[in-house]
C-alpha cells in the first residue's frame, strides 16, 4: 500500500488558511486490502528545532475512490485500485496550516509529513 502527497500546497503564514495537501492511497498489493483510515501528521521542518511540528496544526483528510465519491471507511481497494484526496469531487486533502504562534522562523521551509493507511 502507498501513501503519497501529490503535490505542493500554497504559502502558509501564522493564523492563515490550511493548505490543501493533494493525496492519494493505491493498493499495490496483489490482493484486496481494507482500508479503514488515513492519518496524516508533520514530523519536522527544514529549520529544524528553529520551526518544529508543533506549529503546525493538522486536519485530517476525507477520500473518495474514482468513479465512486461518496465510499466511506472501511474501504476495499481491489489491486490497483487507488483513493484521491483533493482531486476527487468529495474528497479534501489534509489541511496543514501555521498555528498563529508559530516564530518566523517557520517562513519559506520544507514541511516534513508522514502518511499513514491502516
Amino acid at each position: 500500500m502507498a501513501v503519497t502527497a501529490t503535490n505542493e500546497t500554497d504559502a502558509l503564514y501564522p493564523g492563515g488558511p490550511a493548505g490543501v495537501i493533494p493525496m492519494k492511497v493505491q493498493n499495490t498489493n496483489a490482493s484486496s486490502v481494507l482500508v479503514s483510515g488515513v492519518t496524516v501528521s508533520v514530523t519536522g521542518t527544514s529549520a529544524g528545532s528553529a520551526c518544529s511540528a508543533s506549529d503546525f496544526v493538522v486536519t485530517q483528510p476525507s477520500f473518495g475512490v474514482t468513479g465512486n465519491p461518496s465510499v466511506t471507511f472501511p474501504a476495499t481497494l481491489t489491486p490497483g485500485e487507488t483513493i484521491y484526496a483533493g482531486i476527487s469531487t468529495s474528497g479534501t486533502g489534509a489541511g496543514v496550516a501555521l498555528a498563529t504562534t508559530a516564530p518566523t522562523s517557520c517562513q519559506n521551509v520544507t514541511v516534513n509529513l508522514a502518511e499513514k493507511a491502516t
